[in-house]
């Protein structure tokens, strides 16, 4: 089955996960990134075009110092951290696609982030 999961809990999800595994207290800010694409050889006007961008900010330990640090994040490794998360808890994760929109003209101030689509299933537990 399909399962889909909106900006709250996908923040949720990959704050809890840099939490518990990389003993980082952070929150995930997700962004817009829009970039022009032009044609190469012709003059006509480019095509914009957006994407999510997640961001993790926190504050970094080093030498007895707090400093505060903002740290990009692929989709890979959004998509690694669903994974990871989602098995630890029991479910067979077959796939996780991030699903957002492309056109700027549709998406308004928002980052254009609709969900995150995790095809999965419970594992089968013996009693």
């Amino acid at each position: 089955m399909e399962f889909r999961f909106n900006e709250e809990s996908t923040k949720n999800i990959v704050e809890g996960y840099y939490k518990k595994y990389e003993d980082f207290e952070c929150s995930l800010e997700i962004r817009r990134s829009v970039r022009e694409i032009k044609h190469p050889s012709r003059p006509i006007p480019p095509i914009k075009s957006v994407e999510p961008l997640f961001v993790l900010n926190g504050v970094l330990n080093v030498d007895g110092k707090g400093i505060e640090v903002s740290v990009p994040v692929s989709y890979d490794d959004v998509k690694s951290v669903f994974k990871t998360t989602l098995e630890a808890s029991g479910y067979n994760v077959k796939n996780v696609e991030i699903s957002y929109t492309k056109d700027e003209k549709l998406i308004n101030n928002s980052s254009g982030f609709e969900y995150v689509a995790v095809d999965m299933s419970t594992k089968i537990k013996v009693k």
